[in-house]
């Protein structure tokens, strides 16, 4: 992507200052505060450019990590400031600060190495774990120099007077720190210029060099001390130096691609296809797309505009709103017509329900009228015969009708409790009364039990009182519920009783055992049903 003019400006404005700021110490040494104004105007502009970098760098990994090497330039400014202006004359405060120059300076190369490796690694992929070894080895160089006053491996006074007055002997901690601050901006750099392979073409390339060529040969100079000899002071110090190559190298970075930033998006506004405009605060004309035709815009029927407040003005588009119009339409048809229809299934699903449910019971009634046809048929050949045996008869069947009926509705969901059978064999024994035979009933247990051994108790126990309708004089019935067994014990008195007991049935949810004992009068038959049948 081309640069833009804007950039252009800010780039000349940067290298101009710099350049100023070496003519002014160069030129004019003996103004008060000359080096320090300097370090100050380092200080705005190394902070103006951290200002943009959190506003244009969109890599959170990158930003944090270039503004940590600008915040080691300010620190390194700051520690010039004290050490030159604010202390100078005091021996310990200027040797001390001497000393803690060295910690901005050891962090901010091992940094801008840190920052050269990250830049076109993906998210996610950490740093290999040797690249801590650099920040560890980095720190302790560092306490090393700012305990040199404890060993003097960094810096030796044969003269006796401690401070930087040129006979000061460098230790070995001294060769140490300075090859490990060359090293970590070699390798930087190297890794910078290798992968501006991947994203920038020859003549950026070499650009991004130029900051790099400039450094290198500053600090190959600086030694000779060649400046000396034309001024009193050197244009540039170090720290400045730093600075300058870095934020160079850096931007150029930036405007190249290789760090991903925010920017180019005046090209992206022009290029776009919805009518828009961005005004400033005086409603003045800023940038337009090319689908602009005419500015201010007009609001009809089927154009919509809409206005939002931005930064230093505001932003203004339309939109075409008659497709959405002519859909909304549609859309409304359709839903009319998709509620006309739910509203048909609706009563077509009701109607269908109720013939369900209707068809549900007629199957219900039919095999409650196929159950107690027989009893039904009874009824009726009974009805013929009057008298009031015969009606009592007609009581006991019709009181086995109901409760039988209520059992079949009842087992819809297969199980009936034990109260029901209770309460249809109590009105059973009632209607015995009505023939003349005293009856009488106990009950004990409850629960829930399969409707198959219900029935089955209940329809053995109207067998037998049928079977001893003619003869019997009183009935004595016992019933028993719990544990999942039902026991029916029934106890007359009568002068015949023709009753044949049928055979132990099993059926897949009980098994039933019926035994009759007669001693003359005395008749008991015992009925024990269990859960349980075949598997």
């Amino acid at each position: 992507m081309p640069i833009s003019n804007q950039t252009r400006r800010m780039a000349f404005v940067f290298v101009s200052l710099f350049l100023l700021c070496g003519a002014y110490r160069a030129f004019l040494p003996s103004l008060p505060l000359t080096h320090g104004l300097i370090q100050l105007l380092c200080m705005c502009l190394t902070l103006v450019w951290v200002l943009t970098i959190q506003r244009r760098i969109i890599d959170r990994r990158l930003r944090a990590l270039m503004i940590a090497v600008a915040l080691c330039m300010l620190l390194l400014y700051l520690l010039q400031i004290a050490r030159y202006n604010l202390f100078q004359g005091k021996l310990s405060f200027s040797r001390y600060l001497w000393y803690a120059m060295y910690l901005p300076m050891t962090a901010q190369a091992a940094l801008f190495c840190i920052l050269a490796a990250s830049i076109h690694r993906p998210k996610q992929a950490a740093l290999p774990a040797w690249w801590k070894a650099l920040l560890v080895v980095g720190a302790l160089l560092a306490l090393g120099y700012l305990t040199n006053d404890l060993h003097f491996q960094a810096k030796r006074f044969p003269s006796g007077v401690m401070d930087d007055n040129g006979l000061e002997k460098s230790g070995w901690l001294q060769y140490a720190i300075t090859a490990y601050i060359v090293l970590c901006y070699a390798l930087g750099y190297g890794l910078m210029l290798n992968k501006s392979r991947y994203s920038c073409n020859k003549r950026q390339r070499l650009l991004a060099a130029l900051p790099f060529l400039i450094g290198a040969v500053y600090f190959a100079l600086y030694p000779l001390k060649l400046s000396l000899r034309l001024f009193p002071y050197r244009p540039w110090n170090v720290g400045e130096m730093l600075g300058f190559c870095i934020i160079s190298t850096l931007e150029i970075c930036i405007q190249s691609g290789m760090i991903p930033a925010n920017r180019g998006y005046e090209q992206l506004f022009a290029a776009a296809r919805l009518p828009a405009v961005i005004a400033d605060v005086r409603g003045r004309l800023v940038h337009k797309t090319e689908a602009v035709a005419a500015w201010p815009f007009t609001q009809t029927e089927d154009v919509r505009l809409f206005s939002h407040l931005i930064s230093g003005g505001r932003v203004e588009y339309c939109m075409d709103i008659s497709l959405l119009r002519r859909l909304n339409g549609e859309l409304q048809e359709k839903a009319q017509q998709i509620e006309a229809r739910n509203a048909y299934l609706a009563q077509e699903n009701r109607v269908k329900q109720e013939r369900a449910q209707a068809e549900t019971r007629n199957r219900l009634y039919d095999r409650i009228s196929a159950l107690v046809q027989p009893k039904i048929d009874l009824i009726l050949a009974l009805t013929n015969e009057d008298t009031d045996a015969a009606l009592c008869k007609i009581a006991v069947l019709e009181a086995y009708i109901k409760r039988r009926s209520n059992m079949e509705l009842m087992s819809q969901a297969g199980t009936l409790s034990a109260l029901e059978l209770s309460s249809a064999a109590a009105e059973s024994l009632d209607c015995l009364r009505l023939c003349g035979i005293e009856s009488a009933l106990s009950a004990s247990g409850s629960g829930i039990y399969p409707a198959q051994m219900i029935v089955c108790a209940y329809e053995r126990l109207e067998a037998v009182l049928e079977a001893c309708l003619e003869s019997a004089t009183d009935v004595i019935c016992a019933l028993r519920a719990e544990n999942g067994e039902i026991s029916l014990r029934v106890m007359l008195k009568a002068d015949s009783f023709d009753y044949d007991a049928p055979r132990d049935i099993t059926t897949s949810v009980c098994r039933c055992r019926e035994n009759v004992i007669k001693d003359g009068p005395d008749i008991i038959v015992a009925l024990r049903i269990t859960e349980g049948g075949l598997a």
